[in-house]
């Protein structure tokens, strides 16, 4: 990236946030995503211009514990 440059973050195509760049590579933590399934995009963005988006990447966030398996009730050697 040039200096001036800054990583955008859009969640479902709302603005989250920025994120942190070293070098070439970047990272960004959503800490606000409840239950649901999102579309992520990043995009470069230097002063007030706005580079295009790229390819969106969907995460299924799922809280819910699975169901527990039925305990067997005998065991054969």
């Amino acid at each position: 990236m040039s200096a001036g440059q800054s990583v955008q973050i859009l969640r479902d195509s709302a603005v989250i946030g920025t994120a942190t760049v070293s070098g070439t590579s970047w990272t960004f933590t959503d800490t606000a995503r409840p239950q649901g399934t999102y579309s992520y995009n990043a995009r470069v963005v230097q002063g007030s211009s706005l580079g295009p988006l790229g390819s969106a990447h969907v995460v299924v966030v799922d809280t819910t514990a699975p169901t527990a398996p039925a305990t067997p009730t005998t065991y054969k050697d």
